[in-house]
């Protein structure tokens, strides 16, 4: 149970992680494709 509720608290905390880094930069990020142009 306890093995489970970690994994569970870690899934959680990346999830979250992901969401911010989403929010701060788009699913492309605008510095790369400028980079390009």
């Amino acid at each position: 149970m306890y093995s489970f509720k970690a994994a569970k608290s870690m899934a959680a905390l990346l999830v979250q992680n992901l969401s911010r880094c989403r929010k701060q930069k788009p699913l492309y990020p605008q510095q790369d494709t400028n980079i390009k142009i």
